[in-house]
């Protein structure tokens, strides 16, 4: 969708070429003089524009967009809803740091008109953006078990936690666990726990001496017996199920604080072993509260949307001298 004011003046104006679109060839770009960032999905030219320019962007196939409608998409990409990846926070980085070089550049030693007009502009559109991503986009990032199990479990610091398995489902479960008192972790393939670890090297929080590696499956059952949670992250095994279901018992008699059990292996009603009194969270229940955080977050991107539009029109509205040059 291409805007455009017909005006002798000049005008707060976004240039803007979607990269995926196709049909205008890396050279082209807008006379005069603009601030301009260019990502891995766009180029985007901000400044004041007449309309002499403008029509001569509009030949070159460019989007044009002026006044309340270039503010607003300004927002909607610094605030990552333009993003592939909706409401991430990487583009925000890239523009902060691509003002930072045009200051530089036309600080007090290489004045520029442009500069000047437009910083006042910038200035706002981050304030802008900080505002509505702190209100309505902070944790809605992609899900993830890791991230799911978390919500549902809540575990607390003084928890201790055994993960069963040493796949994808618990490479993705392990980094939301790093703030827990203890995680033991079994895998009936030995050689493959060594990997686990591996994985989570580099990331923020690891520490290795919280993690307890079990080489047998007495230490296995004797962690059912004495942790807080369990997260299974391999399928049902009826061999074993049955010796599981007894420690995690037999750690209930004997007074051990009990959470529950994560099954990222089977449905609740697959597995008798787990059926009854067992306080057990299945994939059903994963399924659910994946449904239940889908739609907050559709309603949270909705008003981060609108907060777009709203503070574009506020910002115009209130100081319209400072929307053209």
């Amino acid at each position: 969708m291409k805007k455009s004011i017909e005006s002798s003046q000049t005008a707060l104006t976004l240039f803007h070429f979607p990269k995926l679109s196709g049909g205008v060839g890396a050279s082209s770009q807008p006379e005069g003089e603009f601030f301009f960032l260019e990502t891995c999905q766009r180029r985007i030219w901000i400044g004041f524009a007449d309309a002499s320019q403008t029509e001569t962007a509009k030949n070159a196939g460019l989007e044009i967009w002026q006044g309340v409608q270039a503010y607003e998409l300004l927002l909607r990409i610094t605030t990552g809803l333009e993003s592939a990846v909706v409401g991430e926070t990487d583009i925000f980085g890239q523009f902060k740091t691509a003002w930072q070089r045009f200051e530089t550049l036309h600080g007090n030693a290489s004045p520029s008109e442009l500069h000047g007009t437009l910083r006042p502009w910038m200035h706002r559109l981050f304030e802008d953006t900080k505002a509505i991503r702190t209100e309505f986009l902070q944790g809605i990032g992609g899900q993830s078990y890791g991230s799911l199990v978390r919500m549902l479990l809540k575990p607390k610091a003084h928890d201790s936690v055994l993960i069963i398995g040493a796949g994808k489902a618990a490479r993705s479960v392990l980094p939301y666990l790093l703030h827990v008192s203890k995680v033991r972790v079994f895998n009936r393939t030995l050689h493959k726990l060594p990997e686990l670890l591996q994985h989570m090297q580099g990331k923020a929080d690891f520490d290795a001496s919280k993690i307890e590696i079990l080489d047998s499956h007495e230490a296995e059952l004797a962690a059912w017996q004495t942790s807080t949670h369990v997260i299974v992250c391999v399928p049902a095994d009826p061999e074993k199920d049955e010796a599981r279901r007894s420690a995690w018992q037999s750690g209930q008699a004997l007074g051990q604080e009990k959470g529950r059990i994560v099954h990222l292996g089977c449905l609740r009603m697959e597995s008798e072993f787990w059926n009854g009194d067992i306080n057990l969270i299945g994939l059903e229940d994963l399924f659910d509260a994946q449904k239940h955080k889908d739609r907050a977050r559709e309603a949270q991107i909705q008003k981060a949307y609108e907060a777009c539009s709203f503070k574009a029109r506020e910002r115009i509205t209130i100081a319209p001298a400072l929307a053209t040059a």
